[in-house]
């Protein structure tokens, strides 16, 4: 955009005036979404429970990234019966078996990680420490890589970048956060 002489910005379309942008020119269509500003206003966003779409997309993310790390958790623990957590913890040490880590390393990290994935699933289900539950799941998620990087299981880092970004995006959006323990007014 360039400045005519009378200190109006030409655009591709033609000349607009002060406070004028393309989509304030779009059409009352148009005009009752943006209302002038392409990622929309308190004025022209639809409300949903009294939240714009960024706070219901980020609560409705955040939640549901939660309830999976729960239930990453809750499946490792009560989902072998009897044998409790053991079996599945010997049935992934058995994976990095000849590889970088010492096998005491692995055992202990993978007796402890669904305890982990609980608190942390709860945490940020609930919306409580969010931030620090996010980099937390950050942190473990960066543990997770570096150990499926050690027996070199390319799949399964892929898969793990994929919670890396979740993480990411959640914690770069934080002041989206709402529906969260953390955001109750007192």
């Amino acid at each position: 955009m360039s400045r005519a002489s009378d200190g109006r910005h030409r655009h591709s379309i033609g000349v607009l005036g002060p406070g004028e942008s393309d989509y304030n020119r779009i059409g009352t269509a148009g005009k009752n979404k943006m209302k002038g500003n392409p990622m929309g206003d308190a004025q022209g966003t639809r409300r949903w429970w009294g939240l714009d779409e960024f706070q219901l997309a980020y609560a409705l993310f955040r939640i549901t990234l939660g309830v999976n790390i729960i239930g990453h958790g809750l499946v490792r623990i009560i989902y072998f019966g009897p044998g409790g957590l053991e079996p599945w913890v010997l049935e992934q040490a058995a994976l990095f078996e000849g590889h970088l880590l010492p096998m005491w390393l692995v055992h202990s990290f993978l007796y402890t990680l669904p305890f982990i994935e609980i608190v942390l699933g709860v945490l940020t289900a609930l919306g409580l420490f969010t931030l620090e539950a996010l980099v937390a799941g950050t942190l473990m998620m960066f543990v997770l890589v570096f150990g499926n990087l050690a027996r070199q299981a390319w799949g399964t880092v892929g898969n793990n970048m994929h919670y890396v970004l979740y993480y990411c995006l959640l914690i770069a959006a934080i002041r989206y956060n709402c529906l969260a323990l953390d955001t109750r007014k007192t």
